[in-house]
C-alpha cells in the first residue's frame, strides 16, 4: 500500500453505469493512466464502482489501482449531481498520509468543501495562482450556458474563460475592469451587480485564498463567486414601486382634504373656482409644474358656448377665440356634459375635468400637462373623487345664494 508523502488530489467525473467521463492531468500524477487509458472505461479499472455508489457525500478512505499495479491510499468523497437529465458522479480523490499527520480521514474536510461547492445555489469558478481553472461548479455553468460538465473546464485558462463570459451582461468592460482590479488587489470584495442583456442580473464577489508553501512562499489563488438576484431585485422594485404608490396616495389626500376645506370656505363661486385650479396645479403630486390650467363655464344667455373664467397664465386652450369655445365645435362637449372625466391624448395632453352642480355640468376644468405625462388608473380615480368634493362646494355655494335671494325676495 503506498500512503503519498505529498498531498495531491483529483476529481474523476463518472455516470450512472460508471463510465469514466473525465481524467486530468493531476489524476496522471496520481495513478499512472493517461487520458486515452481510461475515458471510456469502467472505474473498476481503479476501484470497485459499488463504494462510489453506496457513499455519496461521505469521507472514506479507499485504495485505487495504480497503473504500476501499487494500490494508492485516497480519502474519496462522492457527489451525486445531475447533468443533461442523467444522474452523474463526482469523486473526489484526495491523497495523502494522513495518519502520519495525526489526522483521522473521517474528519478531514478538504472532500467536503468541494462537495460543498457543488452544490451551493451560486456559481463558482475557482482560478489557480497560475490562472488555471482549479474548480468550477454545474451552477456556474448553468449561469453562463456551458455546454461541457464543469469538470471538462477544470485546468483551462481562467482568464478566456471570464472574458467569454461578457458576452452576458450590458457592460462587458465593466465586468472585466472588476475582475482586473480585484487580482491587482487581492482584497475581498463583494455585491458587485452585474446587469445582464436579457434583463436579469447577478451579483458578484472575489475572495482571495492565500496559500502558504512548505517554504514560507504565498501563492494566491481567487475564488468567484456569482449570485442570481434577477428575483430578489425585482421584489425590491415591487416594494420601491408599492412605496411610492402609497406616498401617492398619501399626497393626494392631503390634497382632497385641502379641497373638501376649500368647499367649505365662505367664498364667493369664482373665487372657488380659481382656488380649486390653483390647488390642483399646485399640491396634486403628478402634475408638473410647467402644467397649466384653465376653467370655462357655460354661457349665461344661451349655453352654446364656454367662456373662459379664470386661467393660471397666458397659455390658453388653443380651441377657445378670446376666451370663448362654441360647444358646436367642442367634440369633447358631449362626454363632459355627461360628467365624464375625458383624458386628451396629444402631444401637449389635457385632462377634462366636469364641473357638476345638482347633477349637471356647467363647465369644465382644463389641465394642461406635462408632455411626457404618462397616464393612469389611479390618477383617474382621484380626479373622479376631484369632481365630487368640487361639486359639493359649488352645490354649497349655489344654496347660499338661493338663500340669499330668498330672504332679499322675503324682506
Amino acid at each position: 500500500m503506498i500512503k503519498p508523502q505529498a498531498s495531491k488530489s483529483t476529481v474523476i467525473c463518472i455516470n450512472a453505469k460508471a463510465i469514466i467521463l473525465n481524467y486530468d492531468a493531476f489524476a496522471v500524477q496520481l495513478f499512472g493512466y493517461k487520458p486515452d487509458d481510461l475515458v471510456g472505461r469502467d472505474l473498476a479499472v481503479l476501484l470497485p464502482p459499488e463504494l462510489v455508489i453506496a457513499n455519496p457525500a461521505k469521507p472514506v478512505e479507499v485504495a485505487v489501482k495504480h497503473q504500476n499495479g501499487d494500490n494508492i491510499l485516497c480519502l474519496l468523497t462522492v457527489t451525486p449531481f445531475d447533468f443533461a437529465g442523467q444522474q452523474h458522479f463526482n469523486c473526489h480523490f484526495q491523497c495523502e498520509d494522513l495518519e502520519s499527520q495525526g489526522v483521522d480521514p473521517a474528519t478531514n474536510y478538504s472532500g467536503l468543501l468541494d462537495a460543498v461547492l457543488e452544490n451551493v445555489n451560486v456559481g463558482v469558478l475557482i482560478e489557480g495562482h497560475s490562472h488555471e481553472i482549479d474548480f468550477i461548479n454545474e451552477t456556474y455553468c448553468t449561469m453562463f450556458q456551458k455546454k461541457a460538465l464543469p469538470l471538462f473546464l477544470v485546468g483551462e485558462n481562467a482568464a478566456k474563460e471570464i472574458k467569454e463570459g461578457q458576452a452576458l451582461f450590458v457592460d462587458a468592460q465593466q465586468y472585466l475592469d472588476f475582475h482586473v482590479e480585484c487580482l491587482r488587489n487581492q482584497k475581498i470584495a463583494q455585491g458587485y451587480t452585474l446587469e445582464k442583456k436579457d434583463g436579469g442580473r447577478y451579483s458578484l464577489s472575489y475572495i482571495p485564498l492565500m496559500q502558504e508553501q512548505k517554504l514560507g512562499e504565498m501563492l494566491c489563488s481567487h475564488m468567484w463567486v456569482y449570485s442570481d438576484i434577477t428575483e430578489q431585485k425585482c421584489i425590491e422594485k415591487i416594494h420601491e414601486l408599492q412605496s411610492e404608490e402609497l406616498q401617492l396616495l398619501a399626497r393626494q389626500e392631503r390634497a382632497l382634504g385641502h379641497l373638501m376645506q376649500l368647499g367649505l370656505d365662505a367664498t364667493e363661486k369664482n373665487q372657488y373656482f380659481s382656488d380649486v385650479l390653483k390647488l390642483l396645479l399646485e399640491e396634486v403630486p403628478w402634475i408638473d409644474s410647467t402644467a397649466s390650467g384653465e376653467i370655462f363655464l357655460l354661457g349665461l344667455e344661451d349655453g352654446a358656448v364656454l367662456e373662459r373664467l379664470v386661467s393660471s397664465n397666458a397659455v390658453h386652450n388653443k380651441q377657445s377665440l378670446n376666451g370663448v369655445i362654441v360647444l358646436a365645435d367642442y367634440p369633447h362637449w358631449p362626454e363632459v356634459s355627461a360628467g365624464t372625466i375625458i383624458y386628451v391624448d396629444t402631444l401637449s395632453p389635457q385632462y377634462l375635468i366636469p364641473l357638476v352642480q345638482k347633477g349637471e355640468a356647467i363647465g369644465v376644468v382644463v389641465i394642461n400637462l406635462q408632455a411626457d405625462y404618462s397616464k393612469s388608473l389611479l390618477h383617474h380615480d382621484f380626479l373622479t373623487q376631484v369632481v365630487d368634493t368640487v361639486a359639493i362646494g359649488i352645490d354649497r355655494r349655489e344654496s347660499t345664494v338661493q338663500l340669499i335671494r330668498a330672504k332679499d325676495e322675503a324682506e
